[in-house]
């Protein structure tokens, strides 16, 4: 499983159908390179539940809970920066090529909100509010890197750890 983060600007350097626009390219190009699937209905099917996507933006949902894109091999785990942050954030919102056949979206849904959300998504095929599955040690490390470009024998070189 190779996992990546992705961090996205939000309020107030983009509104909030700006970020869930942004989320939703992201996932088409994510997902563009992998023959099996229909970037453009990825798209379509993530801008769907635009007014859900909004919301989450703007309660700050994604800013402590990320939404995870499935696409084994992939695991892709994008937060949204608000605030004073979000000015100063430097994004790489480069694409991760996915070679899945398929894939699935699980957004947070607590608190106040997470019936409107279940409900929102209940009928949807790729789209779940049930939590993603539970990284590894070592996949979760490469989550928490900032760019999710990380390389652990790297760092265990420069610890002077090379036999961990």
């Amino acid at each position: 499983m190779s996992a990546r983060r992705r961090q996205i600007a939000g309020p107030p350097e983009r509104s909030a159908s700006e970020v869930w626009t942004a989320i939703a390219d992201l996932v088409g190009d994510t997902l563009a390179p992998a023959s099996e699937i229909d970037e453009a209905a990825a798209r379509d099917e993530v801008m769907g539940i635009i007014g859900v996507g909004r919301a989450l933006v703007s309660a700050g949902h994604f800013e402590h809970e990320p939404l995870t894109l499935m696409a084994d091999p992939l695991r892709l785990d994008i937060t949204i920066v608000s605030g004073t942050a979000a000015t100063t954030l430097h994004e790489n919102l480069n694409t991760v090529a996915a070679t899945a056949t398929d894939w699935t979206i699980h957004l947070p849904a607590e608190g106040a909100m997470a019936a409107w959300i279940s409900d929102a998504v209940a009928d949807s095929t790729h789209l779940t509010t049930e939590p993603p599955p539970v990284l590894r040690e070592s996949a979760a490390l490469a989550t928490s890197a900032g760019s999710g470009d990380f390389d652990a024998a790297a760092l265990a070189r420069l610890l002077g750890k090379e036999d961990a």
